[in-house]
């Protein structure tokens, strides 16, 4: 099998060359990187010269800072556009590790279904400091997989994506204006294609002091005050923005149970009665913890969610 790595980097060279000589160690694949510098200011770019010389299979190019969406959407139409003859995709941050197997692991999955339409293989991670410590899993207990709880929970980790040629040829259709790319990926395979995810973790998730995103694993108080701040917050949920930007563009191409079913979602602010869907309904539900449903019902009741 042949794969495609995709890597948007900033200032990155502190944790840069561990995770590119994990992504050259993957077994049993072939695989090429094609990267974007996001306008590094570090040794970044040199460091990625160097790579690129050592290895064919490292394409790479310097750019204007535009943020890590905007460059991962640039990186996707490169990808289309390139002339590599790849089975997958994938998406990598800078500062992670991915373990030996991983690209084999997803490709193994995705190659069993219908590659006709949008594919999309995803993995629970392994939480680590700078030094490459456990800190345990990002996904502890596996989180429920229906399409209702897909399009409220960004569970999918961006940097864990591996998906098909049909899913960038529909992103490419419309990319997202109000959500990152990795949310809209995930949207697009749920419900115009398939999804496969892996419970066992097959990359170091690295967090520290400049990585924003590693605050997902935060403590129960940290989360409590996001969820305090994002009750006063005047403005509506980005989430229910997303899934309305979704249906706006994709709607009439669904079928009539799934639109009911984003429907339910994105009308539930004026709908006691879908909001009792929301908090009830199994379909809709993260987990059996008690705490993210009573967290959920709070948030639903104040038009948050």
């Amino acid at each position: 099998m042949n794969v495609l790595v995709l890597l948007s980097t900033y200032n990155g060279e502190k944790f840069l060359r561990e995770q590119l000589d994990s992504i050259l160690s993957q077994k049993d694949v072939n695989v090429f990187l094609m990267v974007r510098d996001d306008g590094s200011t570090d040794q970044t770019c040199e460091l990625l010269k160097e790579y690129a010389g050592n290895y064919p299979n490292i394409t790479w190019e310097a750019s204007e800072n535009i943020g890590f969406a905007r460059s991962f959407s640039q990186l996707l139409e490169m990808a289309l556009a390139s002339h590599i003859d790849v089975d997958y995709y994938a998406f990598v941050d800078q500062d992670d590790v991915w373990l030996p197997y991983k690209l084999k692991v997803a490709c193994d999955e995705l190659s069993q279904l219908d590659n006709s339409h949008p594919l999309l293989f995803s993995s629970n991670s392994l939480l680590a400091d700078e030094n490459l410590n456990p800190l345990g899993l990002f996904h502890p207990i596996e989180p429920y997989r229906t399409k209702e709880n897909v399009m409220l929970y960004p569970t999918e980790q961006g940097c864990s994506m591996v998906f098909n040629r049909k899913t960038i040829e529909r992103y490419l259709e419309h990319p997202p204006v109000v959500t990152w790319h990795d949310r809209w990926l995930c949207l697009i395979c749920n419900f115009f294609g398939e999804m496969r995810y892996c419970q066992t973790p097959l990359f170091y998730y690295r967090i520290h002091g400049n990585n924003a995103l590693g605050k997902v694993n935060a403590t129960l108080w940290q989360r409590l005050w996001g969820d305090i701040k994002l009750l006063v917050m005047p403005q509506a949920s980005k989430n229910l923005s997303m899934i309305k930007e979704f249906y706006e563009v994709w709607g009439a191409s669904l079928d009539e149970t799934t639109r009911g079913k984003i429907e339910t979602y994105i009308h539930y602010p004026q709908s006691y009665r879908n909001k009792l869907k929301l908090i009830f309904c199994q379909e809709y539900q993260h987990s059996h913890s008690l705490l993210d449903r009573c967290r959920k019902a709070i948030l639903v009741l104040s038009n948050k969610l």
